[in-house]
């Protein structure tokens, strides 16, 4: 789905620690602030939660981020990042209206490349 048509073009990744037995801050972030459409666990580094989430405007991000303090206050906010507008998605190549506009193939078995 085109996320520009939706509605929903924006997107903001927050990497966040959650205690990793706090099982009521990951059930809010996913039930009670809208627009989470990513939130999964990771690992390798201070962060333990990486969530995106969609946004109508740049003006929702900080009201996203009261959001995100007052549903789930487990949540400890490292850093953040907003994407204006996406390339690719899933293998797609996408225009400006966020459809898709070519394929780049994804070959999931391929050997890495060598770092020169």
């Amino acid at each position: 789905m085109s996320l520009p048509l939706s509605g929903w073009p924006l997107v903001t990744w927050v990497w966040g620690y959650v205690d990793p037995t706090d099982r009521s801050t990951i059930r809010a972030l996913v039930e009670r602030v809208p627009g989470t459409r990513v939130c999964m666990r990771i690992s390798g580094g201070r962060a333990n939660t990486l969530l995106a989430i969609a946004a109508h405007s740049l003006r929702e991000t900080p009201i996203t981020e009261v959001q995100l303090a007052q549903e789930a206050p487990g949540l400890v906010v490292l850093n953040r990042s907003v994407v204006l507008r996406s390339m690719k998605r899933v293998g797609r190549l996408l225009d400006d209206e966020g459809k898709s506009a070519g394929v780049v193939p994804m070959d999931i078995w391929a050997e890495a490349p060598e770092i020169e």
